[in-house]
Parts: structure tokens; C-alpha cells; sequence
């Protein structure tokens, strides 16, 4: 018993956890500048840096950050970007490829809370949360487009709510007179002023725009119908012959109830300078309800407030005035907050803007193309594979998060069903895609077999070629008679009948597809990689030749039974080959007319004024 009692307790290594990773915060949108795309990106570059030295108020500013503020922009040139990594507790990356317009930067840090260093902050930093925040800009096609997205990783137990933050960093390339962005229209810290039919037909074009990737906010202003009878009553010098040349939409009272909704309209006004980034705000005044509900096919009333979900979503939200003032209060918290959370776990298109990991893989591409080191290839190919294992790791962990939240909420979550649906579609379209690959892959097999059939059936001899080409090209090659007789005079043993079959059918199939336009070059060559092992050459026969020897190149040909015959060039001709030894010549020429090869003389080379040459 004492032996037991004095035993050592037996500790049990710690168990990993599982981590999911999911992007809270997210924003596409291109940079709308008063300057050149490549001014813009020092700017924003510059932006960037300064956002982080703040960041870095009270560390040691890094060499690497440690650049002009961006009013100073005309100082700096994009050849004083470079690419580096810090890792010191938190880890920066940057990579920057001017040839390519592009700029990669990553911050990894551990979750602080949402107020870090306040030790009364709402919510304590999750253990084992750590936060990646992305952006990147990219230079194309003459503009500067930018994408920001923040990444959380932590493990798949954590109960401890994530915040969607806003990078402070956007708001300042936003408030930058050379800057700003638009995604579609321009992101601004207001509402949109629909205040024309003009601009009631450009919001409903934005609205249905598939390229939407915010919710779009509109406020449809209150007036009050004017009730004349209490009008005459509390207003006993009131005139009613005074409206009778006044427009109906200003035929209103003022009243309490409207100073309250002029209230209201400033709080949304507020709401859109907070959550600028998050969504785009409107403002419709109450002239334009009927315009906006005949042209949108919607059912909005003044006081209303209307949040329209990107295209893709197919969702609209109506709140009604009537139950907006039942709590404006909590109306106002659950939109802001409802808005915040919008970007997270979310699938966004960002352009042709590339975040690290594939910068990474550029600039690793570049070190494989350009260096001689052995060394440093190899390192730079093993990095390239250790990032796109990464990328597509990260990916599936994605989606199985979204999954995985999805699972949680379906039974609550009845209002995002559509939603989900549309999610789901894209899978299935993903699976479709994978079947569709599949399906070509099996064509493709198919199409081998087939030509491998094709293979055992050309001739063994050459007095049997005209017969097979008669009856495996109708309408695409025939043997002129002058053909037909050398090709049976020549002695089987004295050609390659594997090589002349492949030329022929070559002729026929590839090279006439391609003189009609039906397949490019590169794909005539791609085919005949696969069906023949090899690439065949057909080039004009030379005028020098012809003229010298012009009884040679030609034959007699008549295009129909009522017409005569003629003489025509076989201008034309496939080669294998050089000089008059081992070689395969077939001469042609391509009656347009009837798109068709009519071959005049092979396998033997004719005469010509460079033989060694040819």
C-alpha cells in the first residue's frame, strides 16, 4: 500500500487540438486615384507602412517599414519596395514583384481581445486564436486593384465570439485625396444621395450588378400627408388657396413625428461613416419611391429601410417604418451588427489581386526561371510545393468550417436558406466540373483507342494506300491519278508505310482542320504529339523549282464532269527529311472550293534547285 502511495503520478502527453480557419473581414475594391496606377500603389504601399508603424507605436520600428508618410509619396519610387519577412513573436511577410504590379503583406499575431491592453476589454484573448491579417495590391490592365482580408485560425472548440474588424488602414487610402476606392461606385463614410431618375437607374443597375459584393443600405425618406382638416383647426390663418400651385410632394405638414425621422436619417447617416467597408449607403427621397418600386419590381414605403444582399444571395430585406419605431434602439444595434458580421466565412471574388502565398509562388517562378544556382532551384521549387500544400490545406479547412457552421445553424438559421442553397449550388457546379474533366479525360481515351484502331488498319503495302485513302478520307484527300500510279509503283520495302500512312491521314485530318480554321496551330500540334509521336512540316514548294522544273509540278485536274480539265500547281508539299536520301515527300495543292487535299506525286522527292537544302 505505502509503495502505492509513493508512486509517482503518470503524466499523459497534451493532445493537439483540431483548428478551424476561417476569414472574418473582407474587402474588393479598386483604387479610384487621381493618379497613375503606379503612384497610387506607392500611396497605398506608403498607407500600409504607416497604418503598421502605428501598429508598432511602442516597439522598435523596423528598417523595413520604415518609409516616408504617405503626403511624401513623390519622394519614393516603386523600385524602393522590396520584398522581406520579420519574425519576431509576430511574423510580417511582404512580397513585392514590380514586373508583375504586385504587393503581398501578412501580419500573424496571437488574439490580444478586441481592446488590447485594457484589462477590463469585454471579451479575454482566446487561447490558441491567432489572427493573419492580408492585403495586397496589384497593378492591371492600368488600374490598381487592392484586396484586404483578415484569417482566423483557432481551435474548433473555441467559444469565444471572433470580432469582424475593419482594417483602419482602408479608411485612410478612403479619406487619401489622391486615392479612394470604388467597388462599382465609390466607398464613402456617407450615404449615397439618390436625388435624380438618372441615379434611380444607375442604384438599380449597382443592385442587380452580379459583381456586388456589399450589401447596399437604403433609406427611403418620410413625409407625412398633409391632414388639412386639423391643419385649419390649429392653424386658424392657414390659406389652403396657397398650395392650390404647389407640387404634391411638397404638399406636407411638419410636424414631431417628422423632426423624429430627420433624427433618424442622421443616425443612418451615422451608421454609414461607421460601417463604411462593410456596406454601401443610399438615401432615396420620397419623389422617387414609385420610380425605384416600378423599376425594381419592390414594395418600399416611405420610412422603410431596405438592406439588399449581394446578387448572389437573392436576398432583400424589408424593414418596414412601422417596426423600426416599435424599438429604433435595437433596430439600429442589430443592423450595425448584422452588417459587421457580414464578411466573415464568406466566399469573395478579389479580382485579380493575389495575397501571399500565391505572391509567393510568383516570386518563387521567378527564381526558378532566372537563377543558375542548382541549389537555389531546388530550394525554390520545394518552398513552391511546402506554399500550394499550404494554400490548398488552408482551403479545405475552410470549407469544412463553413460546413461545419452550417450544420450548427440549420435548424435556427431559417432565413439563410436560400443562402445556403446558393452555396451548395456552387458545389454542385464544382462536382459537375470534376465529372465534365472526368468525361474529357474518358473522350480522351476514347479518341487513343480509336486512333490506335485507326493504326491497325492502315495499309501494309503500298499498291493498297489508294483504296484506304478512298475510303477513309471521302471529302477530305484524294489521290490524283498521277498519285495513284507512282504510289503502286513504288516497291513496299522502299518506304516506311507506318510514316506515310500517319502523313497522309495527317493531311487529311489535322492540317486540312486547320487551314479551315477548326483547330489553331498549337492545337494541330498538341494532337499530333499524341496521335503521331511527332510533328509533320508542310511548306510551299519553292517558285525556283517550280519554274525550272514545271512539268514535274503539274497535273491535270477538272473540278467537275461537265467542266475541262486544267493544269494545276502542286504547290504544296509535306516533307520528312533532307535530301534526296530517307526522305517522305507528298506534293499538293487545296481545292478551296471543294475544301479538299488532292495529292500529285509522292513519296519520292522531284526535282528542285536546292535538293540539300529542301
Amino acid at each position: 500500500m505505502a509503495n502505492n502511495k509513493n508512486k509517482e503520478k503518470e503524466y499523459q502527453p497534451i493532445k493537439l487540438l483540431k483548428n478551424r480557419i476561417y476569414p472574418t473581414y473582407q474587402l474588393y475594391a479598386v483604387i479610384n486615384s487621381k493618379v497613375s496606377a503606379e503612384e497610387a500603389m506607392v500611396i497605398a504601399v506608403l498607407e500600409t507602412f504607416s497604418w503598421l508603424r502605428k501598429r508598432f507605436r511602442e516597439l522598435t520600428i523596423p528598417d523595413e517599414i520604415d518609409y516616408p508618410e504617405p503626403d511624401k509619396y513623390k519622394s519614393v519610387r516603386l523600385d524602393d519596395f522590396k520584398s522581406f519577412r520579420i519574425n519576431e513573436g509576430y511574423v510580417v511577410d511582404v512580397v513585392f514583384i514590380k514586373e508583375k504590379g504586385v504587393f503581398a503583406f501578412q501580419l500573424v499575431e496571437p488574439d490580444l481581445g478586441p481592446e488590447p491592453g485594457n484589462e477590463n476589454q469585454g471579451r479575454k484573448p482566446a487561447p490558441g486564436r491567432v489572427f493573419a491579417t492580408n492585403i495586397a495590391y496589384r497593378i492591371y490592365n492600368g488600374k490598381l486593384e487592392c484586396g484586404f482580408k483578415t484569417v482566423c485560425s483557432e481551435p474548433e472548440n473555441t467559444k469565444a465570439a471572433c470580432e469582424v474588424f475593419r482594417l483602419a488602414v482602408i479608411r485612410s487610402i478612403v479619406l487619401n485625396e489622391l486615392l479612394g476606392l470604388d467597388q462599382i461606385i465609390p466607398i464613402i463614410r456617407d450615404m449615397h444621395q439618390i436625388n435624380s431618375i438618372d441615379k434611380v437607374d444607375r442604384f438599380i443597375d449597382y443592385i442587380r450588378s452580379n459583381e456586388r459584393q456589399l450589401p447596399f443600405v437604403l433609406t427611403v425618406e418620410y413625409k407625412k400627408p398633409v391632414d388639412f382638416n386639423t391643419l385649419i383647426k390649429t392653424k386658424p390663418d392657414f390659406d389652403i388657396n396657397n398650395l392650390l400651385n404647389r407640387k404634391i410632394e411638397n404638399l406636407i405638414a411638419t410636424t414631431k413625428d417628422e423632426d423624429k425621422d430627420e433624427m433618424f436619417e442622421n443616425r443612418m447617416r451615422e451608421l454609414a461613416g461607421k460601417k463604411m467597408g462593410y456596406a454601401q449607403f443610399g438615401f432615396l427621397p420620397y419623389r422617387y419611391i414609385n420610380n425605384f418600386n416600378d423599376k425594381l419590381g419592390c414594395n418600399i414605403s416611405g420610412g422603410d429601410v431596405c438592406v439588399f444582399y449581394p446578387e448572389r444571395y437573392n436576398h432583400i430585406n424589408i424593414i418596414k417604418r412601422d417596426s423600426i419605431k416599435l424599438n429604433e434602439k435595437k433596430f439600429l444595434k442589430d443592423l450595425e451588427n448584422e452588417l459587421q458580421e457580414f464578411p466573415k466565412y464568406k466566399n469573395i471574388n478579389f479580382g485579380n489581386v493575389i495575397f501571399i502565398n500565391e505572391a509567393r509562388i510568383e516570386e518563387l517562378n521567378k527564381i526558378i526561371e532566372l537563377s543558375n544556382s542548382k541549389e537555389e532551384i531546388i530550394k525554390a521549387i520545394e518552398d513552391k510545393i511546402e506554399i500550394i500544400e499550404q494554400k490548398y490545406e488552408d482551403k479545405i479547412a475552410v470549407i469544412n468550417n463553413e460546413m461545419h457552421e452550417k450544420d450548427e445553424k440549420i435548424d435556427t438559421l431559417k432565413a439563410e436558406i436560400k443562402e445556403l442553397n446558393d452555396k451548395f449550388d456552387k458545389f454542385y457546379l464544382q462536382v459537375e466540373k470534376l465529372k465534365s474533366d472526368y468525361n474529357d479525360q474518358i473522350n480522351k481515351l476514347n479518341l487513343k483507342i480509336e486512333w490506335k484502331d485507326n493504326k491497325l488498319n492502315q495499309p501494309r503495302k503500298t499498291e493498297d494506300i489508294p483504296e484506304w485513302v478512298e475510303k477513309q478520307f471521302t471529302g477530305k484527300l484524294i489521290f490524283h491519278n498521277r498519285a495513284i500510279s507512282e504510289i503502286k509503283k513504288t516497291p513496299t520495302g522502299e518506304i516506311d508505310m507506318s510514316l506515310l500512312c500517319d502523313a497522309i491521314e495527317y493531311l487529311a485530318n489535322e492540317y486540312r482542320d486547320e487551314l479551315l480554321g477548326l483547330i489553331s496551330e498549337v492545337e494541330s500540334n498538341n494532337i499530333c504529339s499524341d496521335k503521331y509521336n511527332r510533328s509533320f512540316v508542310v511548306a510551299p514548294t519553292g517558285d525556283k523549282s517550280i519554274e525550272m522544273y514545271t512539268k514535274e509540278y503539274k497535273v491535270k485536274y477538272k473540278k467537275g464532269p461537265a467542266e475541262k480539265s486544267r493544269e494545276v500547281l502542286l504547290d504544296q508539299h509535306l516533307k520528312v527529311g533532307k535530301g534526296n536520301k530517307d526522305n517522305l515527300r507528298i506534293y499538293f495543292f487545296y481545292d478551296e472550293e471543294k475544301e479538299l487535299i488532292v495529292v500529285g506525286s509522292l513519296p519520292k522527292h522531284l526535282s528542285s534547285v536546292n535538293k540539300k537544302k529542301d
